[in-house]
């Protein structure tokens, strides 16, 4: 137990010498350049002392690992709007109202119906978030805004 005691008593001795040793230098600095009185050189660097030494211990946050990924949203409106009741399972019905389907490539009012919607996300910025441009010029958020 004496061995840990006197660990203990080396840090604070090394803490503390090393809070002097700064004291000292905003002492010098606040009495001999910058001409304030002893007490007012002395309070300011133990402030600036502390402050330093605060701000020395304060460890930088760690940032969580960001991994880019595919987002694929598969929309299945066809049996949903089945099991509600809204259409009878007929694929008229079905026809009639997404129309037929478009090429996978260009994107119409009438995809979302039969293929999914695809972004890459590439940062936790909401801004690089990249919706791939399709054939037609347009890219998929304007078209849907």
């Amino acid at each position: 137990m004496g061995a840990v005691n006197k660990g203990y008593i080396v840090a604070i001795a090394k803490v503390l010498a090393k809070l002097g040793a700064t004291v000292a230098v905003f002492y010098a600095a606040f009495s001999f350049l910058f001409h304030f009185g002893d007490s007012q050189a002395l309070g300011l660097g133990l402030a600036f002392a502390l402050a330093t030494d605060f701000a020395a211990s304060k460890k930088p946050q760690q940032q969580a690992a960001f991994t880019r990924h595919r987002l694929s949203i598969h929309f299945h409106l066809y049996p949903m709007l089945i099991d509600l009741g809204l259409i009878d399972g007929a694929d008229e019905q079905w026809k009639s109202l997404t129309g037929d389907a478009p090429s996978v490539r260009t994107w119409e009012q009438n995809s979302v119906y039969h293929h999914s919607i695809s972004a890459f996300v590439i940062a936790t910025d909401p801004g690089l978030i990249h919706y791939p441009v399709l054939q037609n010029g347009s890219s998929i958020s304007s078209s849907l805004a």
